[in-house]
């Protein structure tokens, strides 16, 4: 016997997929409309869900399919135990990690984010030591062909960015070249 709420959601899911190509195809919203029920999908919502709860233990609180430079992601929102929050994206095409962001503290947890990169407490820890200031917010991308852990924090000449290098844990800077 099925419950009720059981019931409802398949009635649900199947009116969703059966109208899911009734948009036109100039539609602005055919990129998210019905994404969740993509068939075209090379990372299906479990794995990705899996790929999250191995990077951070969290209460995943939001997941969208998104899509960003026209490459399909899945973006998750997760609250966790420690009252922070973090917003994490994945590549639709592989369980690649792309981007996690964090804008509120306490920053007191760990993130497993991908064999051969420094922990996130040890990059907050360098950023910590390298200015002496508590982290405001953070993120770890690509940039060109390498991960960064970004810090914002407040310094006395105002808020600061903080760049480590998610391999190496060295500190990046930007050095100006005059020309000449």
């Amino acid at each position: 016997m099925i419950n009720l709420k059981t019931f409802i959601f398949c009635i649900t899911i199947l009116f969703m997929f059966n109208n899911r190509n009734s948009f036109s195809e100039q539609s602005k919203y055919n990129k998210t409309s019905n994404n969740l029920l993509d068939t075209n999908v090379n990372v299906s919502i479990i794995d990705a869900i899996d790929f999250i709860n191995s990077i951070c233990k969290g209460e995943i609180v939001k997941i969208e399919k998104k899509f960003k430079k026209e490459i399909p992601v899945w973006k998750f929102n997760l609250l966790l135990k420690e009252g922070s929050s973090l917003e994490i994206e994945l590549s639709d095409n592989e369980n690649k990690l792309l981007q996690i962001e964090a804008n509120e503290g306490p920053y007191e947890y760990e993130i497993i984010s991908r064999s051969g990169f420094i922990s996130f407490t040890s990059a907050k820890k360098i950023a910590e030591e390298h200015t002496s200031q508590k982290i405001l917010k953070w993120n770890l991308k690509q940039v060109k062909n390498k991960f960064e852990y970004n810090f914002w924090l407040f310094t006395k000449s105002g808020k600061a960015q903080v760049r480590v290098d998610a391999e190496t844990g060295e500190i990046i800077t930007k050095s100006k070249n005059k020309k000449k």
